[in-house]
């Protein structure tokens, strides 16, 4: 792809998409009922529910409440020790062994990828990983040169392609209120511990 071309795409892309995105969110708060609580069917944003989140910790409890050393989520912080060491141990090993596989290890990037998991769903990652491996190295390994050619314009359909379904499944059922075709991709009920707590609830009896 041209670099001049690819350039001016994703300009216009982005001024494009940030345009219908605004538009988009206003008329989905100014047309549909319970948006962005539990109460709504199709809009609960589960995305700006965890910003939210994150903001009430660090704006209104504060960090000291929530990680502090008589809270339960103190271990956290050591998380932010492990970020900076583990990459230096990676470092030394690529430079030992240039031709391996520790090549392809990037410890930022594998760690920036966690801070999705709170609104992504499981399948999202295997999806990703999926698709990343067969791309990224069988087809970049074993036939470089279609990988050379193709792979870019390739991400750039699977995306419009992504985003052009979402569309047209809004059109068709979200909007009116038509139920999904039912299949055992779209069920909710295939661990039968989805919605349970993480700790056993402690009722007044065993108090």
């Amino acid at each position: 792809v041209p670099p001049r071309a690819m350039f001016w795409a994703q300009l216009l892309g982005t001024v494009i998409a940030g345009l219908v995105n605004l538009l988009t969110a206003n008329w989905l708060l100014k047309s549909q009922e319970n948006v962005c609580t539990k109460l709504s069917k199709d809009f609960q944003c589960s995305q700006a529910v965890t910003f939210y989140s994150a903001s009430v910790i660090w704006g209104v409890i504060g960090p000291n409440r929530m990680f502090g050393s008589s809270s339960m989520y103190n271990s956290i912080n050591y998380f932010f020790l492990i970020g900076f060491v583990l990459p230096i141990p990676f470092y030394y090993l690529k430079k030992a062994f240039p031709n391996s596989f520790l090549e392809y290890v990037h410890i930022p990037v594998l760690l920036a990828a966690t801070g999705m998991m709170p609104p992504a769903q499981a399948y999202n990652y295997t999806n990703w990983l999926a698709v990343g491996f067969l791309f990224q190295y069988f087809a970049r390994r074993y036939h470089p040169e279609w990988h050379l050619r193709y792979t870019y314009v390739m991400s750039a359909a699977f995306d419009s392609g992504t985003a052009f379904m979402v569309l047209l499944c809004f059109f068709i059922f979200t909007i009116r209120s038509k139920t999904m075709v039912e299949w055992w991709g779209t069920r909710d009920d295939l661990c039968p511990l989805e919605g349970e707590p993480y700790y056993p609830v402690v009722t007044d009896e065993q108090k």
